[in-house]
């Protein structure tokens, strides 16, 4: 789990900060406000299959292109603990009562 995580958190601290705007309907641009940047629907001479996304940086494609598998799997693990939590909150409740029924 933890190389994942930071596998993830490595893609993230390389890309570009945010904040990234999807701007529906435009080409890029993203020049004119030098910490707002933009993404768009729209591809600028682009063929029969156009590309999902169009990135000036490297990483911040790595970020895009892993966002759907690494979204998919922290939303797993956070179900996964959140279930772990439930089970260890359910056995604390269980010695709390037996603590509290013990008279000495």
């Amino acid at each position: 789990m933890t190389s994942r995580i930071e596998a993830i958190a490595a893609r993230l601290a390389a890309a570009t900060p945010g904040p990234w705007i999807y701007e529906n309907g435009s080409v890029i641009h993203g020049f004119d406000d030098a910490d707002t940047h933009y993404v768009t629907d729209q591809v600028g001479a682009a063929d029969d299959d156009p590309p999902i996304g169009s990135f000036m940086f490297r990483a911040d494609a790595e970020l895009a292109a892993h966002a759907p598998d690494d979204l998919a799997w922290l939303v797993q693990e956070h179900h996964r603990l959140q279930s772990r939590v439930a089970y260890l909150e359910g056995w604390k409740t269980q010695a709390e009562e037996a603590r509290d029924a013990d008279p000495t």
